[in-house]
């Protein structure tokens, strides 16, 4: 029997959150992955045609570095999206998904204080973020040498802090 709200909270979405953590995982090696494309002689002739503001206005401005690359891709396109839908909808759910289930009654029967619910179902979302920004930081650590972005994993693990913190503001 799970003694508390917080492990309760983490239990019951288990699945949710290891189907969020493959494909966000999944995602990120992927696009990690193209970095050797971009980084061309090709590619760089084309970025320079752009105009500057078209490249600034996409954040490509310095996409054929590694850090350039992984953060107009993953770092402030698609980490931010993904984390922040995620964030929204568990956090919708944290509460409304019981109340919607119909056993937000028996949790309330039971001697728990609702700031208590309310503070450890939170606590839950937080641990979920930071298991998603880990699963960031460790895909792009393992295709880092592959991929042939050399970038230090304290930076990487960094922008995936990062990304967890502008996540938490959306639940």
């Amino acid at each position: 029997m799970l003694r508390s709200v917080f492990t309760k909270a983490l239990w019951d979405q288990r699945r949710a959150y290891l189907g969020w953590l493959i494909g966000l995982a999944g995602t990120t090696i992927m696009y990690a992955a193209f970095y050797p494309m971009t980084n061309t002689p090709a590619m760089a002739d084309a970025m320079a045609a752009y105009p500057q503001a078209l490249l600034e206005a996409f954040g490509w401005s310095d996409i054929i570095s590694p850090e350039g690359y992984l953060d107009s891709t993953v770092f402030t396109m698609l980490g931010p999206v993904l984390l922040i839908i995620f964030a929204i909808a568990a956090g919708s759910a944290a509460i409304a998904g019981d109340e919607e289930a119909g056993t937000l009654e028996l949790l309330i029967a039971h001697p728990v204080n609702r700031t208590s619910v309310l503070l450890q179902r939170a606590a839950a979302l937080t641990v979920a973020l930071f298991g998603l920004g880990a699963a960031v930081w460790a895909s792009l650590v393992a295709i880092a040498g592959p991929a042939k972005l050399d970038i230090a994993a304290g930076k990487l693990a960094a922008a995936s802090f990062h990304l967890v913190l502008l996540a938490r503001v959306y639940c």
